[in-house]
């Protein structure tokens, strides 16, 4: 070729091929962008709106607009179930309680995702206590926060509001073995032409965004519909009221009825401030926190309640992966106080 022989292990010796390789890779760089851009949704306009879509809860709401599920997501859920009366949520040094309150009527009328966290508890009236080195019950977490997280997801699916889209999730696979292909050839280079790494190279680097959360789905026009108004709910929990009021006369309610929305969003801290401003008062304690938090006279019991409740969590179910990672694991700690009383069997929604 054109170039020294030192050259050669990088770009062949001959210039037809290092000309063709060059084509190649600006082919598979042009692919992988095309079908990055086709995998992100632009979003709709989020109009202001004061309250919550109709027929969902905190969970579906946040799925919509984020494709994304997390376990303060779950938290919220459980704090919808509290504000509407189905459990109550109690504090305990490193330990909390969920119980089930008013048993099926309890549960009537709330949406299908948060009436599916009832599974948790064994029945009416029973309840479930997680502490920080609780074995049992971080096994049983974990397998509460993988169902809830699948039970969202196929919410998403049989609501008709997201659909697979594109490659589904085998793009983002795509863009892994594009990194590992360039890597190989520029590394053990085994066709003795690092060259033809920019191939693979290419296409995953612009393909990147095939990697991201909700890649593989797209929503569909309902789906877009819900996202904007979620939007614009959300819009209203989380915008200072320099810039969008919100009327609390009246109807001071609202304001806790909404903080479970908030903390799915990620903006209690908003919320809070925005009460501060528009009532002149520090936001009221949700009835449910009453005993945990009734000392707290600042908004950030929302705040305390959701680190205390994730790190208990945390906590739990790392003390059971820890007797997993370890041979001599003896078991530990029995996870469910039998609350009001028996119930026994797998649970569910009664």
């Amino acid at each position: 070729g054109p170039w020294t022989g030192r050259w050669d292990r990088v770009l062949s010796s001959n210039l037809w091929v290092l000309i063709f390789v060059l084509l190649t890779a600006l082919a598979a760089t042009a692919f992988g962008a095309i079908l990055g851009a086709k995998s992100r949704e632009k979003p709709p306009g989020f109009p202001v709106l004061y309250a919550p879509p109709e027929g969902i809860g905190p969970a579906q709401a946040k799925y919509i607009y984020s494709e994304k599920v997390d376990r303060s997501t779950y938290v919220a859920s459980l704090m919808h179930a509290a504000e509407r009366g189905a459990v109550d949520l109690t504090h305990s040094g490193d330990s909390w309680t969920i119980t089930d309150k008013a048993g099926p009527q309890g549960w009537a009328g709330l949406d299908a995702v948060t009436t599916d966290t009832a599974h948790i508890l064994g029945g009416p009236g029973t309840s479930f206590t997680a502490s920080k080195k609780d074995v049992s019950a971080g096994l049983r977490l974990k397998d509460e926060l993988s169902r809830f997280e699948s039970s969202v997801e196929t919410w998403g699916k049989t609501s008709g509001n997201i659909v697979r889209s594109g490659l589904g999730g085998f793009g983002g696979l795509l863009v892994l073995a594009g990194f590992g292909a360039m890597l190989v050839a520029a590394i053990w280079n085994p066709f003795s032409m690092t060259f033809l790494g920019l191939i693979p190279g290419g296409f995953a680097v612009a393909g990147l965004s095939l990697m991201a959360t909700g890649s593989g789905t797209s929503r569909t026009r309902a789906g877009r519909d819900l996202w904007s108004r979620v939007g614009g709910f959300r819009r209203m929990l989380a915008t200072p009221s320099s810039k969008q009021r919100f009327d609390f006369s009246g109807r001071k309610e609202l304001y806790t009825a909404y903080v479970p929305w908030a903390v799915a969003f990620g903006c209690a801290d908003e919320w809070a401030q925005k009460y501060r401003i528009e009532v002149g008062e520090e936001p009221p304690v949700p009835h449910y926190f009453a005993g945990a938090y009734a000392g707290s006279a600042t908004g950030d019991y929302v705040n305390s309640m959701v680190s205390d409740f994730n790190s208990t969590v945390d906590s739990a179910i790392s003390s059971y992966n820890a007797t997993q990672s370890s041979s001599s694991s003896g078991g530990g700690g029995g996870g469910f106080s039998g609350g009001g009383g028996g119930g026994g069997g797998g649970g569910g929604s009664w």
